[in-house]
C-alpha cells in the first residue's frame, strides 16, 4: 500500500495485533482511546489500547513507523455498514421538529442544525469514524492527516477522484478556498471559522498552503495538538467543504439559490418552514443512498408526527421520550442514540456591574439552584427513563484529555437532590422569600423534548420560593440572543437572565468551553474583552496550556483545571446528559443505528436501509 504521508521519523516497534472475537461485545462506558496507525508499503496495522476486549489471538510483527495520524477511536468492535444492492430507489420522507435556520450556505448556520439539512449535501475535510459504534474522527475529504515534525503546522492529504455534484473535481484549491470562507466572509456566524483563525498563523490569509491539489498544509500559530478538532463535523460545522470555482461564477446568492456540495444527497428544492428534497449522488466517498430521493419535513407538532409516522405518510420521525412506548406499542421500531448531549442551565452576563445587585449574581444561589432540581425524577418521569446522570460542563465519558472518574464521582456528589440545603444558602445569601427570575427556553434540533426539561427545573425551583418568568421561543428567535455580536451591553440578549442550552457528546470538551467562557466567543460568560476579572484572566491562562501544550500530563492538568474552575461557578450547571429518539415505519425503512454523541441524522441518511434485505449487521 503506498500512501501520502507526513514523516515523523523512524521508529522500530514490536506490536501485537489483537483481533475482538464475536463482534458484539460492548463495555457498559464507551472510551476514546488513541490510535497509533503504522504504515509500510505494504502493511498497514493498528495498536489500539482498550480496557476490556476479549482476544482471540495475538500475532507479534516487526513493522517500521514511516508515519502517526491523529485519530480517534474506541475500544468497541466495529459496526458493519449496511450492503447497498442495485441503484437507489423510493423517496425516504424524515419529518422533524426543528430544521435549524435552514440556510442552505453553510457560513450562515451557527447551530447543529446543519447537521440535518446541511450535512447530506457538504462533506467535511474531517468526518466521522463510521467503523465504531462509538463515533470520533474520522476520514472526510481528507484520508490522511498528521503534525508535522515541527509541531507548527498539519498536512491534509485529499482523497483522489472527488467530485462535486456539478461535476466539478473536488481538489485542495476548494478545501483552502473553503476554510477562508468560513473565516472571512462578511457575512459568516460560523464559530469555528473564528476559532480557526486565531489559531492559525499571522497573517492568516497565508496560513493555509496548497502543497500540490491533494496536498493542503495550514501552518499554526504555535503548537495546536488538537487543531483536527476544528475541521471536523465530529466536533462541530467548521471544516464544511465548498466549489470554488462554482461559487465564484455564480456568486454567493447564486451558490445560496442552488447549491452544491461532493455529499451523498444533491440538494433539489427546500421552502423555508417547510420542506427540504434531495436526490441521491451516486459519486459520494461517503456512499450511495439506498433510497433515490429524500424529503425533510418541518413538523413541529408531535401528534402529527406520530400520526404521519402510523399511518405512512414519514417513514422517520424525531420523538420527544414521553412519546416512545406510544411508538413502541403501535409497532413502529425505536432507535435511541446516545451520548448525543449535556442539558444545562446556563446564566448570561453576570460579568455586568449590574448583575451584582442580583440575587443570580450570588454563588450561594446558584448553588442552590441546583441543590433544588431533582435530576433522577427528571429522568424516571420527564425523560420517561431515556436520561442519564451527568458530568460537569461539556464532560463526558469519551471526553479526551479528562480524568473521567474524578467528574463521574463529582456529579454523584455536587450534582444532588437537597431542597433543605438550598433553602439554607438561599437565607444565607438574604433570599430566604425566594425571587423572580427570567427563564429561556428553546427545542435544539434532534432533542425536541428541551421544553418539557425547562419547565421540569422552573418547577423545582418553585418549590423554593424562586418564581420563573418562562419564556419558550423558537430556535430561530433563541439563537440570535445568545450568538449575534452587540450583545456587549446590559439588557442586550440574555444578559440578566437564565436559559436552557444543550453541550453536545464531542470528543474535545476544551472548544465547547471555549465557546461559553473564552471573552472572544459568543457567550463571554466569564466576562468579555471590555470586562476582564481574575477569573477571566486565569481561564485564559489554563485555556492555552490547554490548546497548545503537546506534553500529554500538562494538557489534560489544564483541561481538567478548567473544568473545575467552571464547576466551582454554577454559571453553566448540568441537569441530565440525554439522547435522541427516532421512530421508523418498519415496513418502509430496515433497521439502522445513529452516531454516539450525534442526535442529528445527516451524516447517516444515505445509510438507512430499505425494510427489505440488507439489515444493518450486529
Amino acid at each position: 500500500m503506498s500512501l501520502r504521508a507526513v514523516c515523523l521519523g523512524s521508529l522500530t516497534l514490536s506490536l501485537a495485533l489483537v483481533l475482538a472475537c464475536g463482534g458484539a461485545a460492548t463495555p457498559a462506558e464507551p472510551q476514546i482511546v488513541e490510535v497509533t496507525r503504522v504504515v509500510t508499503e505494504q502493511v498497514e496495522v493498528e495498536k489500539v489500547v482498550t480496557e476490556q476486549v476479549e482476544v482471540e489471538k495475538e500475532v507479534e510483527r516487526e513493522v517500521e513507523v514511516t508515519r502517526e495520524v491523529l485519530v480517534v477511536a474506541t475500544p468497541v468492535p466495529p459496526v458493519e455498514a449496511v450492503v447497498r444492492q442495485g441503484d437507489p430507489t423510493g423517496t425516504l420522507t424524515v419529518s422533524l421538529q426543528n430544521l435549524g435556520s435552514q440556510n442552505t450556505d453553510p457560513i450562515l448556520q451557527t447551530r447543529a442544525g446543519h447537521a440535518q439539512y446541511q450535512a447530506p449535501i457538504y462533506d467535511a475535510l474531517l468526518g466521522f469514524n463510521h467503523e465504531s459504534q462509538y463515533g470520533g474522527v474520522g476520514p472526510g475529504v481528507a484520508q490522511e492527516w498528521g503534525i508535522d515534525p515541527d509541531g507548527t503546522s498539519w498536512t491534509f492529504n485529499i482523497a483522489p477522484g472527488l467530485v462535486f455534484h456539478n461535476g466539478e473535481v473536488l481538489d485542495a484549491h476548494d478545501v483552502k478556498f473553503s476554510l477562508e470562507r468560513t473565516m472571512y466572509h462578511d457575512e459568516s456566524v460560523v464559530g469555528d471559522g473564528n476559532r480557526l483563525n486565531r489559531q492559525l498563523r499571522q497573517p492568516s490569509e497565508e496560513a493555509i498552503e496548497v502543497v500540490d491539489d491533494l496536498t493542503v498544509r495550514m501552518h499554526t500559530e504555535g503548537t495546536k495538538p488538537h487543531f483536527w478538532s476544528l475541521l471536523t463535523r465530529a466536533v462541530f460545522q467548521g471544516g464544511q467543504i465548498m466549489p470554488k470555482d462554482y461559487i465564484e461564477t455564480v456568486g454567493d446568492d447564486g451558490f445560496r439559490a442552488q447549491p452544491v456540495g461532493s455529499g451523498p444527497w444533491m440538494y433539489a428544492e427546500h421552502s423555508v418552514g417547510d420542506y427540504f428534497r434531495y436526490e441521491a449522488f451516486d459519486k459520494s466517498h461517503r456512499g450511495i443512498p439506498h433510497f433515490a430521493n429524500m424529503s425533510l419535513l418541518l413538523v413541529p407538532e408531535e401528534s402529527t408526527k406520530l400520526a404521519m409516522v402510523r399511518t405512512g405518510q414519514a417513514d422517520l420521525i424525531d420523538l420527544v421520550p414521553e412519546s416512545a412506548p406510544e411508538v413502541e406499542a403501535a409497532g413502529a421500531q425505536l432507535t435511541v442514540i446516545e451520548g448525543v448531549g449535556m442539558f444545562i442551565y446556563q446564566f448570561w452576563g453576570l460579568y455586568f456591574d449590574e448583575a451584582q445587585a442580583l440575587p443570580i449574581g450570588d454563588i450561594r444561589v446558584r448553588q442552590a439552584m441546583s441543590l433544588a432540581i431533582n435530576r433522577q425524577d427528571i429522568i424516571d418521569f420527564t425523560l420517561n427513563g431515556y436520561g442519564r446522570p451527568s458530568m460537569p460542563f461539556a464532560t463526558f465519558p469519551t471526553s479526551v484529555d479528562v480524568d473521567v472518574p474524578r467528574w463521574q464521582e463529582w456529579g454523584e456528589t455536587e450534582l444532588v437532590y437537597d431542597p433543605d440545603r438550598a433553602r439554607a444558602l438561599l437565607a444565607e445569601a438574604g433570599y430566604a422569600d425566594g425571587f423572580e427570575i427570567t427563564f429561556w427556553s428553546t427545542n435544539f434540533s434532534g432533542t425536541p423534548y428541551m421544553n418539557d426539561l425547562s419547565q421540569a427545573v422552573t418547577g423545582f425551583w418553585d418549590e423554593i420560593g424562586i418564581k420563573s418568568d418562562l419564556k419558550v421561543i423558537e430556535i430561530g428567535v433563541f439563537s440570535p440572543m445568545t450568538r449575534a455580536p452587540g450583545h456587549d451591553e446590559w439588557g442586550e440578549g440574555f444578559n440578566g437572565a437564565v436559559s436552557i442550552f444543550r453541550n453536545a457528546g464531542r470528543p474535545l470538551p476544551v472548544p465547547r468551553y471555549q465557546t461559553t467562557f473564552h471573552p472572544d466567543s459568543g457567550h463571554y460568560a466569564f466576562g468579555d474583552r471590555d470586562h476582564m476579572s481574575a477569573l477571566t484572566e486565569e481561564y485564559l491562562r489554563l485555556h492555552e496550556i490547554a490548546i497548545s501544550e503537546r506534553d500529554d500530563a500538562k494538557r489534560a492538568e489544564a483541561t481538567n483545571d478548567i473544568i473545575q474552575l467552571v464547576a466551582d461557578q454554577w454559571i453553566g450547571v448540568p441537569i441530565v446528559q440525554g439522547v435522541s429518539l427516532y421512530a421508523s415505519n418498519p415496513e418502509t425503512v430496515g433497521r439502522w443505528q445513529g452516531i454516539y454523541g450525534r442526535g442529528e441524522l445527516g451524516d447517516v441518511f444515505h445509510r438507512i436501509p430499505h425494510a427489505e434485505g440488507n439489515p444493518w449487521q450486529q
